[in-house]
């Protein structure tokens, strides 16, 4: 298969005369780009989310208000999209004009040479790629070293990071496994923003899709990414109509993506349920089950990666820290039960049980009664105090700094910084409740 690179994309042509239109177009295609034509710049306006170009060559007078409204919805709307004005020689000065306006490029004599103009598109494509790029990298620089916005570090993650990258470098179809709020979506999100198809459409799929809107989800998506939030879920009709579709697309083995011709969506399916044994049952088509399953990921829930909580913590107190109520973190107590919660409802519950505790909290430090009472009611049954058998908050303490310092290999300020307290304050409590300085490993033996 041929992935999609920077250079490829769709184009679409506004405005011009027929006879350039064709030239270009033919140039274009022969180029490997997606065309498409419009017969005006008001047109184009209209047709912006449905074409979703790369390109937008406009062709025919930009200086009145068609030109200039489709520039301004341009800037908000589709900021990415780059823009080349063909235009009459003695229409630069207007073209010029409009450059602050969210022009990329003019070419300033007519008839065009086409040579000139998929010069033009190939250096304009190239753009915006390298902009969507920093735009990545920007956006994910508070989750450095994750896929773009995975959190946790624990071992499973870091393998279902590597496998998910692995992934999106393929062209394969994907399904995920796991239950719900376990952060599927994220990954599948993750696979389509890494891998070459990040230019081209994402569109997800509700589980009460029905098989009529089938053709038209796969046409909307082009060479994308569809997304199917519960493909477990489709009922036996959308299941036969995507097996139709996916059948109709298979005498053609080349994914053009953005280019022209036939292109073909690649599928990402999330599944709470197995489903082999729903083929098994009958209650799952097989052949299309094994078109799906291209690769399967397996995402475990939040109870079998308790230390990814520390740090998916810090991740949602920076997402919804408000600004007139900035908590100033979490206390050890508050910590330790919230490391020993089940979480039923995985990451999305934890991301809930957050945005509660800043809510109650308000710019205090987060407590223990600042968080949601079956949180609380739930890890106090299984966590031992100390004395008779009773809970006692001494012993929720000394149970939490030991698992903060075990998570952070007995690194004092790591430790201090996980729990939200300063360096002396951690020194101190480690002295009262005779916590050794040395390293734990997370095996849970101590090392000298």
């Amino acid at each position: 298969m041929t992935k999609i690179s920077a250079n490829k994309g769709r184009v679409l042509i506004a405005g011009g005369a027929s006879d350039l239109v064709a030239a270009l177009s033919s140039a274009l295609e022969r180029d490997g780009h997606r065309v498409s034509t419009v017969q005006s710049v008001s047109m184009a306006v209209n047709l912006l989310n449905a074409r979703n170009p790369d390109v937008l060559l406009i062709g025919s007078d930009p200086s009145g208000g068609g030109g200039r409204a489709i520039l301004e919805q341009l800037r908000s709307a589709r900021p990415g999209t780059q823009i080349i004005l063909l235009v009459e020689a003695g229409g630069i000065p207007e073209a010029s004009a409009l450059a602050g306006e969210g022009l990329i490029d003019f070419l300033g004599s007519l008839p065009a040479e086409t040579e000139l103009v998929a010069l033009l598109v190939r250096r304009a494509l190239e753009r915006r790629w390298l902009l969507t790029r920093v735009g990545q990298l920007n956006s994910s620089k508070d989750d450095a070293g994750t896929l773009c916005g995975v959190v946790g570090s624990s071992l499973s993650m870091r393998e279902i990071s590597r496998r998910a990258t692995q992934c999106a470098l393929g062209d394969v179809n994907v399904v995920i496994e796991g239950e719900e709020g376990t952060g599927r979506s994220t990954i599948a999100r993750a696979i389509h923003q890494e891998g070459s198809r990040r230019d081209q459409p994402f569109i997800q799929v509700r589980r009460t899709e029905s098989a009529d809107a089938m053709a038209g989800i796969f046409g909307e998506a082009g060479a994308g990414t569809v997304f199917f939030e519960a493909v477990d879920a489709l009922r036996g009709d959308a299941q036969r109509s995507i097996l139709a579709i996916l059948e109709a697309q298979e005498p053609s083995e080349i994914v053009q993506g953005a280019g022209g011709g036939e292109t073909r969506p690649r599928i990402v399916a999330l599944t709470s349920v197995d489903l082999d044994l729903q083929v098994q049952r009958g209650r799952f088509e097989g052949d299309l089950f094994r078109r799906l399953k291209g690769e399967s990921l397996r995402m475990p829930p939040l109870r079998d990666r308790r230390e990814d909580i520390p740090d998916l913590l810090q991740h949602f107190l920076q997402k919804h820290e408000r600004p007139e109520a900035s908590v100033k973190g979490i206390d050890p107590t508050a910590l330790n039960l919230l490391c020993q919660y089940d979480w039923p409802g995985n990451v999305q519950e934890l991301e809930d049980s957050v945005r509660y505790a800043i809510a109650v909290a308000g710019a205090q430090t987060i407590q223990t009664e600042h968080l949601p009472e079956k949180v609380v009611e739930s890890s106090k049954r299984r966590v031992v105090g100390e004395g008779s058998g009773a809970l006692s908050l001494k012993g929720y303490e000394k149970h939490t700094i030991e698992h903060a310092l075990a998570l952070c290999d007995g690194d004092i300020l790591r430790a201090a910084n996980m729990l939200g307290i300063g360096r002396s304050t951690l020194y101190r409590k480690m002295k009262f409740h005779g916590i050794r300085r040395r390293p734990v490993g997370r095996d849970g033996h101590t090392h000298g």
